[in-house]
């Protein structure tokens, strides 16, 4: 597995060293961070599941905290029409893969070399000297795609990619699929995804592309304090005080708890619909998510830790220095697998219904506002 990289240069001693240290026996704050001070570019992939909507969020919201301390996250839509509404560059990635991902209308691509040229000459007048790129669809790239990002950005550009343990992230993205519609199982899933659930060879492509110094690897494990995430990213990349403030959003894009999720699946047969999925993700305080698997059995996961236990080990040996990738490798047996009980249904649409209401109760207030700024009819 001795590769040699078309693009070697990497970082400094100081940010392997960083890299190396890992939040599994030593702490970032244990190494001195690299200081940002040539131009660069931090490209976070995702990937899919690992909190990547929650950090894109708090990137756009807090762009000016990040410009304050050297960071650039341009705008996603710059130059693109306000019709787009994403705080992440799905667009930049779209355009490469050329077709429309993470959740952007199927509008042409063909925008996509103006777009990259307006976020540069941004970034040139914007005095920082580092830019921050982020979408979860430049974690679906295969080689291909890759090299185009290279050729793209040529530049100094450092790669960051959270992997979250394979069963885990099978029963997250199942989740996530049945929430916009799709019909799915976790069977297909499994083997959709196997080019992605091998860790090792899927960051081969990367670090052929940008090399091995460049490439960051972090290990998603849910259960920290709140705000772990966007302490760890920071950190990670070599910037400390961005990592001691506080995010502006808490959540974003919160996995639907079982049942939601079993009744979003019962009426996937009437295709997808946004506001429904929005109605459903209100309700969801309500249901109780509990621990240990959902919607795989215990012989399926215990197979994907068997199965990619191995490579997870030599990523984590590899890329951060660290005997294992996930602390914890025990699969959690979770309630014995169950439909929807009436009562449950009428609960969620007991839910449904008082959204419906209120949201009713509102137009009838702003329609009674609007009536009242009118003048009055002529007798």
């Amino acid at each position: 597995m001795n590769r040699v990289s078309k693009y070697p240069e990497g970082p400094s001693k100081e940010a392997v060293d960083l890299r190396d240290a890992g939040r599994h026996n030593l702490h970032y704050s244990d190494l001195k961070a690299p200081v940002a001070t040539m131009v660069r570019t931090i490209i976070h992939i995702g990937t899919t599941k690992t909190g990547s909507s929650f950090l894109q969020s708090n990137f756009y919201r807090m762009q000016r905290v990040l410009k304050e301390h050297g960071v650039f996250y341009p705008d996603p839509i710059l130059g693109l029409g306000e019709h787009l509404r994403t705080s992440a560059h799905h667009y930049i990635a779209s355009g490469m893969i050329g077709q429309a991902r993470g959740g952007l209308p199927d509008d042409p691509l063909d925008k996509l070399d103006d777009h990259v040229a307006a976020v540069r000459r941004e970034f040139s007048l914007s005095s920082c000297p580092t830019m921050l790129l982020s979408s979860e669809v430049f974690g679906d790239f295969r080689r291909v795609h890759i090299d185009r990002l290279r050729e793209t950005f040529p530049e100094k550009v450092t790669i960051v990619v959270y992997l979250r343990r394979q069963d885990a992230w099978v029963e997250s993205w199942y989740a996530q699929l049945i929430k916009i519609g799709r019909d799915v199982t976790v069977d297909k899933i499994i083997d959709n995804s196997r080019w992605r659930l091998n860790y090792l060879e899927y960051l081969m492509s990367w670090e052929e592309a940008f090399g091995l110094e460049n490439i960051i690897v972090r290990p998603y494990e849910t259960g920290g304090e709140d705000g772990w995430l966007w302490s760890d990213f920071f950190q990670a990349v070599g910037f400390d005080q961005i990592s001691k403030s506080s995010p502006l959003v808490a959540e974003v894009n919160r996995t639907l708890s079982e049942d939601l999720t079993l009744f979003s699946r019962a009426i996937g047969r009437y295709g997808y619909h946004p506001a429904m999925r929005r109605t459903l993700e209100l309700l969801n305080a309500h249901f109780e998510t509990g621990d240990g698997l959902r919607y795989l059995s215990i012989e399926q996961a215990a197979a994907l830790i068997d199965e990619y236990g191995p490579s997870n080990d030599m990523v984590a040996q590899r890329y951060i220095g660290i005997p294992h990738l996930f602390l914890n490798n025990t699969v959690s047996k979770g309630d014995e697998r169950r439909d929807l009980t009436p009562e449950t249904t009428a609960a969620i649409l007991g839910g449904i219904c008082i959204q419906l209401l209120d949201r009713m109760a509102a137009l009838d207030r702003e329609i009674k506002t609007l009536k009242r700024g009118l003048p009055a009819p002529l007798e």
